[in-house]
């Protein structure tokens, strides 16, 4: 459990490491774009959690036009009574909010773990071709 893992997960699972060179790879990988994968998850969680919480509105603005307080007071109601219906409610809407937005978590995770190969690896074709037509 990391809040790097949708950028660190394909150095597990695509190159093919041995234990031993795993974690330098991980570090080489995660560095001086540490922030910018957090950020990412963070943004990702707010989504998460807006998403999440307007589906469960969803209870609020379809229900009977006759039994319908302010949406605090409904909320709050289906919380502290802690019945049933809003667990399951609260569950299934968060499941929604998973399905929907987890592949694109991925995604933006393994673009950004692409465009990290891409500079370490221009980096050393780079340095190779400095070396190679130095004067």
């Amino acid at each position: 459990m990391s809040p790097w893992r949708s950028f660190t997960q394909p150095v597990y699972q695509l190159e093919g490491l041995s234990l031993w060179r795993i974690r330098p790879r991980v570090k080489q990988i995660k560095s001086r774009k540490r922030g910018a994968a957090l950020a990412m998850m963070l943004a990702f969680l707010f989504a998460e959690i807006c998403l999440a919480i307007t589906i469960l509105s969803l209870l609020w603005w379809f229900a009977p036009p006759n039994e319908v307080p302010d949406l605090l007071t409904f909320m709050l109601t289906l919380m502290v009574e802690g019945s049933t219906f809003f667990a399951v409610a609260a569950f299934a809407s968060y499941a929604i909010t998973v399905a929907f937005l987890h592949p694109f978590y991925v995604a933006a995770g393994f673009a950004m773990y692409l465009n990290r190969r891409a500079e370490l690896e221009a980096w050393d074709v780079e340095q190779e071709l400095r070396r190679a037509f130095a004067t």
